[in-house]
């Protein structure tokens, strides 16, 4: 089998089942795991699936469950505003500072 043919039939049973294993699409063409994990990488470079651990799924699949970046990490803080923020050493120094400092200057 070529494997463009190969390629399509991973693709069909990908659509069908959801999920492909390296394992398993490796013993049902009878060719190596690193024959299919190439074919794998191809089709993901293609956007036609998306490599998993393990295997693939449809790209449409994964698409329906990203979630964007910025939910992840929450708020993003400006470079100005991290910068002025007080960190915990400068609160912990600031009473520090006041005992020292004589007062009336």
């Amino acid at each position: 089998m070529y494997a463009e043919e190969r390629q399509r039939t991973i693709v069909n049973l990908a659509m069908r089942f959801d999920r492909v294993a390296v394992t398993k699409l490796a013993e049902r063409f009878d060719v190596t795991t690193e024959t299919i994990r190439r074919d794998l990488d191809v089709l993901d470079r293609r956007g036609i699936l998306r490599r998993v651990h393990g295997g693939a799924v449809p790209a449409e699949n994964v698409r329906l469950v990203e979630t964007p970046v910025a939910s992840l990490v929450g708020p993003v803080e400006t470079p100005v505003a991290r910068a002025t923020k007080p960190t915990r050493r400068n609160r912990l120094a600031t009473p520090l500072a006041r005992e020292k400092t004589p007062r009336g200057r």
